[in-house]
């Protein structure tokens, strides 16, 4: 780790972003979830992140994180979710999802267009799980659970939105009315 930490000092490195992935209910026809954490208080409020949660056995990554935070490097790992029933084979859907998620953690526009992997791979696990009556059911369970969860998160976004209405509402001195800046 020591020959980590020197590279970073001496290139003025200022964060560090490590990405994983890991098996998850994630449906092979949906966006992959990405799921983000830090323990820098400052980045976890600007990118909405949480702190790390995990608790047990910890590989290369976690020691990483711990070494460079003892050090004042503030870091951010970025994990997406990979369909745990498809073992074989690519996701540049996942890839695609982290490559957005660095993108905005590292404030950089990223371009990367992998639509013909995605629609490739798509095809290639459909036809994977064809023959497998059971299989085909249980990503339909998941797609659903994956539908559902997303709707509540719309959902969610909606109250946010109406609260703030509200807000606006009972304090109309506190902003200019529409149209002045």
């Amino acid at each position: 780790m020591r020959c980590i930490t020197t590279v970073i000092e001496q290139l003025g490195i200022d964060l560090v972003v490590t990405l994983g992935a890991v098996a998850d209910t994630t449906p092979h026809t949906r966006m992959p979830t990405v799921t983000g954490s830090t323990s820098d208080p400052v980045l976890a409020r600007r990118l909405a992140l949480a702190p790390p949660s995990y608790i047990g056995p910890t590989g290369v990554v976690g020691v990483l994180h711990s070494t460079l935070e003892a050090v004042g490097t503030p870091t951010v790992s970025l994990r997406v979710g990979v369909p745990h029933y498809l073992n074989a084979g690519e996701h540049p859907r996942c890839v695609a999802a982290l490559v957005r998620h660095v993108s905005h953690v590292i404030d950089v526009p990223i371009v990367v267009d992998l639509s013909d992997a995605i629609a490739h791979w798509e095809d290639a696990h459909t036809a994977a799980i064809a023959d497998d009556e059971q299989l085909r059911d249980y990503v339909r369970i998941i797609e659903a659970e994956y539908d559902r969860r997303h709707e509540a998160k719309l959902a969610e976004g909606g109250d946010i939105a109406a609260q703030f209405e509200q807000f606006l509402r009972d304090h109309p001195d506190d902003h200019p009315p529409a149209g002045e800046v």
